[in-house]
């Protein structure tokens, strides 16, 4: 049973590997198509966070005893063309509130596999591990609260304008 666990867990790590890419994407290219200066600014901060986050991925796929295995994720790259979709099809007035609740969507993905990951990686018996992943989690839900913050403050009231 700990061996299948372990081996579910591995494939977890390896599927974030793929999402982060594709998340760190998305981040990056919604910096350059936002209008509004602090939704620039979050999605640069997100796509940073991914990119440290993609490392601490690495490091725990090799203590595992694994490496990045090149398969897509196809859960993030579903969430990605959604994204891709909810803000193309926007009117120019509301685009910088699509793409925030693009990005939190993503967000929520990431807030659930770390949650699964973390319990994961107790269960197998590596605490250490299960506290960095929960901080991993952590630091996504503080950046989904930064962006809710962002829409509540500014981006809806400018879209409802």
């Amino acid at each position: 049973m700990a061996d299948a666990l372990k081996q579910w867990y591995v494939q977890g790590l390896q599927a974030l590997v793929s999402a982060n890419e594709v998340g760190k994407k998305g981040a990056e290219e919604g910096t350059y198509q936002s209008k509004n200066e602090e939704v620039a600014k979050l999605a640069k901060s997100s796509a940073d966070m991914q990119e440290r986050h993609a490392q601490k991925i690495s490091a725990l796929l090799q203590k595992a005893g694994s490496a990045p295995n090149g398969r897509e994720n196809p859960a993030m790259t579903g969430i990605s063309k959604t994204i891709n979709h909810m803000v193309d099809h926007a009117d120019e007035q509301v685009k910088d509130a699509a793409m925030i609740a693009g990005g939190q969507l993503a967000l929520h993905y990431y807030i659930a596999a770390y949650g699964s990951l973390a319990s994961d990686a107790k269960h197998i018996g590596d605490d250490d591990t299960a506290s960095q992943i929960k901080q991993m989690a952590d630091e996504v839900k503080a950046q989904d609260e930064k962006y809710t913050a962002c829409a509540e403050n500014l981006v809806n009231e400018q879209a409802a304008a």
